[in-house]
Parts: C-alpha cells; structure tokens; sequence
C-alpha cells in the first residue's frame, strides 16, 4: 500500500496490535514483518512500547499523538513485500523456501534486489537478533558471496562496483568462525552462507548446489 499523505485517521483507524512493552526497536520491526497487514510501527526508546500500522505512517513529524522519543518506520518497502530496517537503510526480504545457490541468485536479481552481503557488525546483529527470534535454533541462508576453487579467498558479487570484492577483516571476514576461512574444494563451487547451530552464528562454505533459505536486499 502506498499512501501520499498521512492523516490523524491513519493513526486513529490504522492501529494493529500494541505491545506495551517489547524491549527493543528489533523486536518491533519483527513483529511488523511477522504481521501480514503491518506496513510500519511506532517504538517509543523511552517505554520500549511498539505501535503497529496498517498503514504507511513513518514519514509522520506532526501530530497530537506524536510523543517525544517516539521513531515511526515504515517496514513494508514498495518492492515485493521487502521490509525496510531503517538502522541499516536497506530493504530486506528472507525466502524461507530452500533453493539451489543459482536459483537464489536469481529470484533476488528478478525482485531487482541481490543476496545479502553481510559485511558490517551491524548487519551482523541485526540477522542474529532477528534469527534467533524466529528460529530458537539452528538455520542457514545463502548470502551472496562464494569462494575461489582450491583457495581460501571468498568474495562478495558485485553489486555496483564493478568488480567482484574479496571478503577480509572489516567487510565480513571477521564473522568467520575460530578455525578461519573454509578451504574451497566442492566440485560443485563454494558458496557462502549465515550458518547458526543455535550458539555460535557465524559465515561457512557451503556446496552451491545444497539447497537453503536465501536473503535479498535492496540498497536505498
């Protein structure tokens, strides 16, 4: 849905569930993506009380029930049912069919998005906050990097750049687990994924060819 302008009746009508209290912008902007009808949510960093919308009422500044230290976020892009995170300024959407590496690719190059590169501690915490909320245990997605044959470098895609970019400490390299980089040795290509064993969450190779979850993103 999109809406051109926003109205006290968006507020008044548009209300979903409220949750009093809910400790945290993460887990406010995962109720709303859990919510089908949610397109964004009020979290007030003074109560920890979220708000949720059936409408897009994110851009909102003036209005008699805006309260201090209360954010408004849209969570519903205009793209093919992704969520926005604001903190990350990306949009997101996480596929829980599992598919092929290659299919995974394509389904995120079709939405006009691609598979998640997970290169900064904040990207970080948001996917382990977010996981660990919908799984309790363990998961794996394809992310959109993959590692060069018989060698220990890994890669994310290019996105923009116009060259693939090697993943090393400081855009990725540091989320690998104790024991460091895989060695790449798969016939079928190595890929790289979020990999949880419902402890540890950390990158790992995985056979392209295995098929997973996968998450796209659209940079904004």
């Amino acid at each position: 849905m999109h809406e051109t302008s926003v109205t006290d009746s968006h507020f008044l009508d548009g209300r979903l569930e409220a949750f009093p209290y809910i400790g945290s912008l993460n887990r406010c902007t995962t109720e709303c993506y859990s919510e089908l009808k949610c397109v964004s949510a009020a979290f007030s960093s003074a109560t920890y009380s979220c708000q949720l919308y059936k409408y897009d009422v994110a851009n909102f500044t003036v209005n008699a029930v805006h309260q201090a230290q209360t954010d408004f976020y849209k969570v519903v892009c205009d793209q093919h049912d992704y969520t926005y995170i604001r903190s990350l300024n990306i949009c997101m959407k996480m596929y829980g069919k599992a598919e092929t590496f290659n299919v995974s690719r394509s389904t995120c190059d079709n939405d006009g998005a691609h598979l998640l590169h997970l290169d900064t501690p904040e990207m970080m915490d948001y996917l382990k906050a977010i996981l660990a909320h919908i799984f309790f245990g363990e998961y794996q997605y394809y992310l959109g990097g993959y590692g060069l044959e018989n060698s220990t470098e890994y890669r994310w895609f290019d996105v923009g750049h116009g060259t693939d970019i090697p993943i090393t400490e400081g855009n990725g390299g540091e989320f690998w687990g104790q024991n460091g980089t895989d060695h790449c040795v798969s016939t079928g290509g190595c890929c790289l994924s979020l990999q949880s064993d419902g402890q540890n969450t950390q990158l790992a190779s995985v056979d392209c060819t295995d098929e997973l979850m996968f998450i796209c993103t659209i940079d904004m």
